[in-house]
């Protein structure tokens, strides 16, 4: 990627964890770690959480938190 007159690369990982806690409840879990300047955030972390209500509708709530380059949330 360029950015200004330089030009950078990265690497990315990701991980997410899917959990059914019943019938009703459900999470995920993101963190993702990168390098790289500013190709990609440099890191993230994400908590999702989905309450089923019927008739196929789901609630859900997040919260998160991303990093970027040079410190920048």
């Amino acid at each position: 990627r360029n950015y200004g007159e330089e030009r950078y690369r990265g690497t990315r990982g990701e991980l997410d964890v899917y959990h059914d806690w019943n019938e009703r409840l459900t999470s995920r879990t993101t963190v993702a770690l990168a390098s790289g300047g500013p190709v990609f955030a440099r890191h993230k972390l994400r908590q999702e959480v989905g309450v089923k209500l019927g008739r196929g509708a789901v609630l859900q709530a997040a919260l998160g938190h991303t990093r970027y380059y040079r410190g920048v949330d």
